[in-house]
């Protein structure tokens, strides 16, 4: 048997003992080992009490994102400057998916699905000056002339100097120059399935509130994409599924706040940054784009 005696009057019985004080006492169920943590003296709140056991969970998350998109310092070409000039250096980005986590103690671990949509605007408006090597319009004449002395021998100090020259007349055809007016205006748009890997930190702040951080990496998938670009120094224009790789990933990092809104629910808001770490365009294409996301995180979760 065991008992909890305080100094007030009242017993706490968790199981058979013997009484020896009258007095009115409340008999309680024994609670289950595993739903008494080994603590010290003092009351645990419900919050703590869940995030000292292992648990499941499974949310639905949204996010909305500004993506800004930079291009090394080390590229300088015409075709970087036109690129620059003709798309938007920032992004919206919108996404949304289900989460499953598994948590221990203050740490957790998520996987889950996603879908990303990112929207940039186009605006191409340049002139192209070229060659066409296929029509002349006319020649330019050079002269040259190559002259050559002689000296006849005779007494007593040689004959007339002669001088030998040729005139040689180059034509150096000119051709016609074309200009082409290359303008395109709109909307392009890329579309990925997103699964991450994340690893999460959390620590009660006050009753229900607690700080979440985070850090991981994303797999994007592309889905769809549709509008039109650049692809090098041609300033040609092509679909942008014919430059953009089928996957990519991003390295993600977090942190909010976690509102325990029950015994099984949870709300967080957080601010989250992440950033491309492989080439989102194939890779023969001439340049490198890399991108960074700012982004606003709500999401809504059942624990088990």
């Amino acid at each position: 048997w065991s008992s909890d005696v305080c100094s007030s009057d009242l017993v706490m019985i968790h199981d058979t003992v013997t009484i020896i004080k009258h007095d009115t006492i409340k008999i309680l169920e024994r609670p289950k080992n595993s739903e008494i943590p080994a603590l010290s003296k003092g009351t645990v709140s419900q919050t703590q009490l869940s995030s000292l056991s292992t648990s499941f969970m499974i949310s639905a998350w949204s996010s909305v994102g500004i993506v800004k998109e930079t291009i090394p310092s080390i590229t300088s070409s015409v075709f970087a400057n036109t690129l620059n000039q003709g798309e938007t250096s920032q992004t919206t980005r919108t996404e949304y998916g289900i989460g499953l986590q598994y948590g221990f103690t203050h740490f957790s671990i998520t996987t889950g699905l996603g879908y990303s949509s990112k929207t940039w605007a186009v605006n191409y408006d340049f002139q192209k000056t070229y060659t066409d090597y296929s029509q002349v319009v006319g020649y330019t004449n050079v002269v040259s002339w190559i002259v050559t002395p002689h000296f006849p021998a005779g007494p007593p100090f040689g004959g007339p100097q002669h001088f030998d020259s040729v005139k040689t007349v180059t034509h150096n055809p000119i051709y016609k120059n074309d200009t082409i007016h290359n303008k395109y205006q709109g909307t392009n748009t890329a579309s990925y399935i997103s699964i991450p890997l994340f690893f999460s930190f959390n620590s009660p702040l006050y009753k229900k509130l607690s700080l979440i951080v985070g850090t991981g990496i994303t797999l994007h998938l592309l889905q769809k994409a549709t509008g039109n670009t650049i692809k090098d120094s041609s300033n040609a224009f092509v679909p942008l599924t014919d430059i953009l790789k089928d996957y990519y990933l991003t390295s993600n990092s977090q942190a909010g706040l976690q509102y325990s809104l029950g015994k099984h629910q949870v709300f967080s808001i957080e601010a989250g940054y992440s950033f491309s770490i492989s080439r989102i365009f194939k890779d023969d294409y001439p340049i490198i784009r890399n991108e960074g996301i700012v982004s606003g995180i709500l999401s809504y979760g059942w624990r088990f």
